[in-house]
């Protein structure tokens, strides 16, 4: 037999196969096909079900600004054109031209991918999101079938009751599904231990300033999509061309953007909504603040009023910067429009510096450029950082061409949730100088799932001699949307708000009351550059009860530490940043320098220590320690004195040791590994690792040794799991792991050790012991020594 015979004769037996499944698969489906009246009831519910879900969908989720009419029909139009599409795609598969016509399973089967279309806006996996999508499909097709067979003649009820009892239970589990918040026992809510003090001064910080508070809005005047920025416009602000800072972007997506705005990219408005105080005289402070990156038809400017007529209260023109024109959409985003962020914000800060010297302002003379603080939200957050670098060049990095001519008094940058890497200028990190920088990020930020303000952080340089300085807080249980009133407790959308697991959360007014203690003060502090940082910045319980209650840690670094290790460049682990200085470790299991990470496997940017260890077996056996030991030249170059603060940056890692070899007794250092979680862990695996215990041992050059805990300094907490949403499939596919090392700043003041004989003029060793726990791993991502600092007083506020 010839090749062309033998593939003549493949052809005829694969078509010969192809017919006769068609005919088995047809036979099938005509047993299938139920009576005329069911399968007219089964199409009418399965196209009702889809024109409500579609209806719902565009009511909560479009938003055109023209109306819920207007968007519930878009909602409609797109399910429909999802539903002819699956109709389509399950016809040519089935390859058989009378499907449509004769089998009632395709509305089923149309219903079912409309709804698996449906579930990808929820931001559902798709395995989920398949299992969602004929879940409901099914239900609905049931629940047809069963009001058909009821209507017949003759009824079918005992037919219809097994259509209907299904149907039912699955579209009832669904609807109650919906109402439930929880995801099972929060185990971190056992850790909340705040003290019971009142706060002290820092209480003045929510309260309400002496000026009465005004409000007015500034824009280009003929904004399509906004009065308040239109014919209400208290002043008319000039427009900017942002298209080189875009670098031109084209396409039908930023066409149909345009054309629904009523501007381009050429005529960007500078639009911003203002609470001032009243009779108030020249030279105020002005905080800009910024939104991030939200659906550009829900404007997100108006959610900054709770900061806003609060630190214009207290003397301070407040503007909320309107960027909604940058934001994603269902015409799709920009890309890489953070720089731009940035820049608009230093526009308008030009515009504000030509209007202080405008005498038709309403504002005129009162606005004071070199007295500036930025806070940006989101996306705005990187955007605030950027606008900080930017205003002190000349140039755009990446453009040359673009000129830059900014140099305002930027005295602080603060970020709520911000992103970072969006947009860093040239490939490179953001760096932040003179200026104070302080980040503040919710455990449960469904949105920036990463405390990526922490590597920011890092980046800015603080100088308390200045007046700058750094600080971070992460706040366990607090979202992403709450610390804005327009977005609310979803943090992926109003359609998808019931995925979320939203039952941990503290209130929104108890978030932002949290917000508020720490941007006033990081506004007033930074404003004011004083010579220490206030208290409650590096140690949250000094604040007390005017916090809520909640999981806070915090790191703080005023510029003035002398830093021992920082873990970065080198790679001899015993070589610290100070010559004569040692670093050793003893009977550890797990001892290397690594990136500290974040969720996941994120690059926090960071590299810090990992000590891990097993308690020793039996008493004769030396324990697991870490040590620094300086010589003669490293205690001459550091003098430390009866002032000398020791500073930890570190976590509790959420991993296991490496297990010690049964024969020898070492550890078997193929088991470890830098992972936020064990590798076996999973999302269920929810529980709480037990808290490591670390004592800290400090002895002279003349052998007199003292130790303390460190828990008699600062509560270590175990990694702290959060569970974003109410489904395990959902949280491992978007959120990969339920920790992140959370680094926090430790003070132990070294005249303690003093009161049992050690002379601190002459300190030689500072050990770090780990006999009180059974095991653990130990981040330290920096040490540092302080000399003169402050003692400060976590028990009354002060």
């Amino acid at each position: 037999m010839t090749v062309r015979q033998s593939m003549s004769s493949l052809r005829g037996r694969l078509q010969g196969g192809y017919r006769r499944a068609r005919l088995w698969i047809g036979r099938r489906l005509d047993a299938l096909e139920p009576a005329p009246r069911t399968a007219r009831w089964i199409r009418r519910v399965s196209l009702a079900a889809l024109l409500a879900a579609g209806a719902w969908t565009g009511v909560v989720g479009v938003n055109l600004r023209y109306g819920p009419l207007v968007d519930g029909l878009t909602g409609v139009a797109i399910v429909l054109v999802m539903f002819i599409l699956a109709t389509l795609v399950i016809w040519l598969a089935m390859g058989l031209a009378g499907f449509l016509r004769r089998y009632w399973t395709l509305t089923g089967f149309g219903a079912a991918g409309a709804l698996v279309l449906l579930a990808g806006i929820y931001s559902m996996p798709p395995p989920f999101g398949i299992a969602v999508g004929f879940g409901l499909a099914l239900g609905v097709v049931l629940l047809g079938a069963g009001i058909g067979l009821l209507r017949q003649r003759p009824r079918r009820p005992v037919a219809a009751g097994f259509a209907l009892v299904p149907a039912l239970a699955l579209l009832v589990a669904a609807g109650y599904w919906t109402t439930l918040d929880g995801a099972g026992e929060d185990p971190v809510a056992d850790l909340v231990a705040l003290p019971d003090h009142d706060g002290g001064l820092f209480g003045q910080l929510l309260e309400s300033g002496p000026y009465e508070v005004s409000h007015l809005t500034y824009g280009s005047g003929d904004d399509r999509r906004r009065a308040e920025f239109a014919d209400n416009v208290a002043w008319q602000s000039d427009s900017v061309d942002a298209r080189d800072m875009l670098t031109r972007p084209s396409g039908w997506r930023i066409d149909l953007r345009e054309r629904w705005w009523g501007f381009g990219l050429d005529a960007l408005p500078l639009n911003g909504r203002v609470w001032y105080p009243q009779d108030t005289q020249g030279d105020l402070p002005l905080v800009l603040v910024v939104h991030g990156n939200h659906d550009m038809m829900r404007f997100s400017d108006p959610g900054y009023a709770w900061i806003g007529e609060h630190l214009a209260s207290r003397g301070h023109i407040v503007v909320s910067v309107d960027q909604n024109f940058l934001n994603g959409s269902i015409f799709g985003g920009i890309n890489r429009e953070n720089a731009t962020r940035g820049w608009l914000m230093l526009k308008h800060l030009e515009a504000w510096r030509e209007w202080r010297e405008s005498p038709q302002h309403p504002l005129h003379g009162q606005a004071d450029p070199d007295r500036v603080v930025l806070i940006g939200h989101s996306r705005g957050g990187e955007a605030v950082a950027l606008a900080g670098a930017f205003n002190r060049l000349r140039h755009h990095p990446e453009d040359a061409a673009i000129g830059f001519d900014f140099d305002f008094g930027i005295q602080g940058v603060a970020a709520i949730a911000p992103v970072d890497g969006q947009f860093w200028p040239s490939s490179k990190p953001t760096p932040l100088e003179d200026t104070s920088y302080f980040v503040i990020h919710g455990g449960y930020d469904s949105d920036v799932s990463l405390f990526l303000g922490d590597r920011q952080y890092v980046r800015t340089q603080p100088d308390m001699d200045r007046g700058r300085f750094s600080a971070s807080l992460y706040l366990h249980h607090a979202n992403h949307g709450q610390f804005n009133t327009v977005w609310g407790d979803s943090d992926v959308g109003p359609a998808a708000r019931f995925v979320l697991n939203r039952a941990p959360l503290i209130s929104g007014p108890d978030q932002r009351r949290a917000g508020l203690l720490y941007l006033t003060g990081f506004v007033e502090t930074a404003l004011a550059r004083p010579d220490s940082i206030p208290a409650y910045f590096c140690d949250p319980r000094a604040a007390g009860i005017l916090l809520p209650e909640t999981v806070y840690i915090a790191r703080c670094d005023d510029g003035r530490r002398t830093v021992l290790a920082d873990f970065e460049e080198r790679l001899d682990v015993t070589q610290s940043n100070i010559p004569g200085l040692t670093l050793s470790g003893h009977d550890l299991a797990l001892w290397k320098e690594d990136d500290v990470g974040l969720r996941g496997n994120t690059s926090r940017r960071q590299t810090g220590v990992f000590l891990g260890w097993h308690a020793a077996d039996d008493d004769n056996e030396r324990q697991p320690t870490y040590e620094l030991t300086l010589d003669s030249a490293a205690r001459a170059q550091l003098q430390p004195d009866s002032g000398t603060v020791l500073w930890f940056d570190l976590a509790q890692a959420d991993q296991s040791p490496p297990e010690k070899d049964a024969e020898n007794g070492e550890s078997n250092d193929d088991e470890g590994n830098n992972d936020n979680k064990d590798a076996n862990a999973s999302d269920e695996d929810s529980a709480l690792r037990d808290p490591i215990w670390v004592s800290i041992e400090i002895v002279d050059s003349h052998g007199n040794r003292s130790v303390r805990e460190l828990a008699d300094y600062a509560t270590l907490n175990p990694p702290l799991p959060v569970r974003h949403t109410r489904l395990a499939p959902i949280n491992q596919e978007r959120y990969s792991s339920p920790t992140e090392p959370l680094l926090q700043s430790v003070a132990i003041p070294l005249p303690d050790f003093a009161a049992d004989g050690v002379v601190i003029e002459e300190l030689q060793t500072v050990r770090l012991r780990f006999d009180d726990s059974s095991e653990g791993v130990l981040i330290i991502e920096r040490i540092a020594l302080e000399r003169g600092a402050p003692r400060r007083s976590v028990a009354s506020g002060q």
